[in-house]
């Protein structure tokens, strides 16, 4: 997966849906492994999406 297909996922969870809180703290995070990405708050939302942004188990 290239840097821009990454980034143009990310980009598409910018708050954590379920506490509210914004991407550009510490709080959210995001991790790319085998081609899925793992974009996740410190309140315990996780989601696991490929390139397509479509869920992934």
């Amino acid at each position: 997966m290239n840097g821009f297909k990454f980034v143009a996922v990310v980009r598409k969870y910018k708050k954590c849906p379920q506490c509210g809180v914004s991407w550009k703290t510490t709080d959210m995070y995001q991790e790319l492994k085998d081609e899925v990405i793992t974009i996740g708050c410190k309140c315990g939302w996780q989601i696991r999406v490929d390139e397509n942004n479509k869920k992934v188990k």
